[in-house]
């Protein structure tokens, strides 16, 4: 289905690795498909729904989706600005439309079921906002997620933490969540806020 290569020294991986970066020299993997071994139709797709899992054969994910339905947001012919700029046939594509109004859920949705897939039962992120956002919604069905935003953020127990935590007044890391460690913050959610 896809490979992962290094875009410096072409090093290649397979996609049970998990790996950010070259183990040879240090540089960013990209994706690289064989396109020639994808078996669907252009008609197989434009009968699917229109997300991001409608090209799914173009994904490197190999279980079931964690889908909000995201993609397929709306493309707006901007005629007035295209004429003034010279561009008749310019479109802007309304990604606020997305579960969570941030084009980071196209992305999300692909890591989280990916993370999910390998068993995962947490996923932590680093964020400034969008990305913890876009990640929490996702956690329903898979994995806990953790994000942070900056050393001057404050923990926020969203309300499904709060629903599943043996103390819900308490602002994690206190105590009773560090003493608690296993099955008590199994399948809880965090996002971290910045600082009221």
């Amino acid at each position: 289905m896809y490979r992962l290569v290094c875009v410096h020294c072409g090093a290649t991986y397979t996609p049970d690795q998990i790996i950010y970066t070259c183990n040879r020299c240090g540089h960013l993997l990209a994706v690289e498909y064989d396109l020639d071994g994808i078996d669907v139709s252009r008609d197989e797709w434009n009968r699917r729904p229109l997300s991001v899992w409608r090209y799914r054969e173009l994904l490197p994910v190999g279980g079931e989706p964690i889908s909000l339905q995201e993609g397929g947001t709306p493309l707006y012919h901007l005629k007035n600005i295209g004429k003034e700029l010279g561009l008749p046939e310019l479109y802007a594509k309304h990604e606020g439309m997305n579960p969570t109004g941030s084009f980071k859920d196209r992305g999300m949705t692909v890591a989280i079921s990916e993370a999910a897939g390998r068993g995962a039962e947490v996923v932590i992120c680093a964020s400034t906002g969008n990305t913890a956002a876009s990640a929490a919604p996702f956690m329903e069905d898979g994995c806990s997620s953790l994000a942070r935003l900056s050393s001057n953020s404050s923990w926020l127990l969203t309300p499904r933490a709060a629903n599943n935590c043996a103390n819900s007044g308490c602002t994690p890391p206190c105590s009773n969540a560090q003493a608690a460690r296993g099955e008590a913050w199994r399948g809880m959610m965090f996002i971290v806020c910045p600082a009221v």
